[in-house]
């Protein structure tokens, strides 16, 4: 894999810790459907966003 990749799969995979590392911590029911929600609309825009530089770079 190409240095832009490694780059692509670590942001990706600490969007993962983050998300389930707040998950863990924020208290209640809803306010953690609500950050589920944000942190997995923000996680697959980042990746998304990521993945289309990448393979531009490339």
């Amino acid at each position: 894999m190409s240095t832009s990749r490694w780059i692509a799969v670590t942001v990706l995979a600490a969007t993962v810790v983050i998300g389930v590392a707040l998950y863990r911590v924020s208290p209640g029911i809803t306010s953690r459907g609500l950050l589920a929600t944000v942190w997995a609309v923000w996680g697959v825009n980042l990746g998304v966003n990521t993945t289309v530089l990448v393979l531009h770079r490339d």
